[in-house]
């Protein structure tokens, strides 16, 4: 069974290995709010010139919401299966 939080906690994992483009989040993770569970998305952001602290954004994000989404991504990715092709039918060939 995979991982779930007891209610009211969560958990995020350093995922700056597995970063994609520079806007892939630097962590992810699940939080459970009042039973229902939620992705957990967050940037660290590091001191600038103009922001003196660092800083995190978190986006929390359904959790069954981000598993449809990725299901049908992955569904549009896979290729189509090959034409029907009439004048081979279902015989096999030998």
């Amino acid at each position: 069974m995979p991982y779930a939080p007891a209610d009211g906690t969560g958990r995020i994992f350093d995922n700056r290995e597995d970063k994609r483009t520079a806007r892939s989040p630097d962590y992810t993770g699940t939080m459970n709010v009042n039973g229902q569970i939620f992705r957990v998305i967050a940037w660290h952001n590091p001191p600038t010139d103009r922001i003196k602290k660092a800083n995190i954004n978190l986006k929390f994000q359904d959790k069954a919401e981000f598993d449809l989404e990725q299901q049908a991504k992955r569904e549009e990715r896979r290729p189509a299966p090959p034409p029907f092709d009439e004048e081979i039918g279902d015989e096999i060939p030998f």
